[in-house]
């Protein structure tokens, strides 16, 4: 059995393996790689959904697993979630009104902050693409090298702990 998970927006998606259908499948989380400290049994649902589950301002790693009366199948892909709280007006409200605009956007975006910041973008299977450095005011992207589809956008300001994340759309 093969699995492949994504995540889109606060949400967990995987497809059914081929083959014999699963009696279920097992959700796994941790806050490292292949770290996993609990697991949700959630039937034959394919789909689970993160909000609530998880604490803003972590990362989590997550991976899937089919399983049957003979045994569990090997791990689906690991994927990244990273929590935050949007406001919203898209606002990011855990560091001083950032905004990513135009969102969704075509083959630039800009990003306003209030600090100088580190910006990381990672796409929906949680691979980092980009990390940059941004001063205080408006930076514009370049996006034409991405493809079109859903990234994350994580923020923190420099000498800070304090980070967040915002969901970009290249259309």
């Amino acid at each position: 059995m093969f699995l492949e998970a994504i995540i889109l927006g606060s949400v967990l998606l995987w497809s059914p393996p081929d083959g014999k259908a699963p009696d279920g499948y097992i959700v796994y989380a941790g806050e490292g790689s292949r770290a996993y400290e609990s697991s949700i049994d959630v039937g034959l649902d394919t789909t689970f959904v993160l909000d609530g589950y998880f604490l803003d301002g972590r990362v989590f790693f997550l991976s899937v697993t089919a399983y049957n009366r003979y045994g569990e199948s090997s791990f689906a892909n690991e994927v990244v979630y990273l929590v935050s709280s949007i406001g919203d007006d898209g606002l990011v409200s855990t560091i001083k009104r950032m905004r990513l605009y135009p969102n969704p956007f075509n083959s630039e975006t800009s990003i306003k902050a209030e600090s100088r910041s580190k910006v990381e973008i990672f796409n929906v299977l949680g691979r980092k693409l980009r990390t940059m450095i941004i001063e205080k005011g408006k930076t514009t992207l370049d996006m034409r090298n991405m493809s079109s589809g859903i990234y994350l956008f994580r923020f923190q300001v420099i000498g800070s702990k304090q980070w967040c994340v915002m969901r970009g759309i290249k259309i």
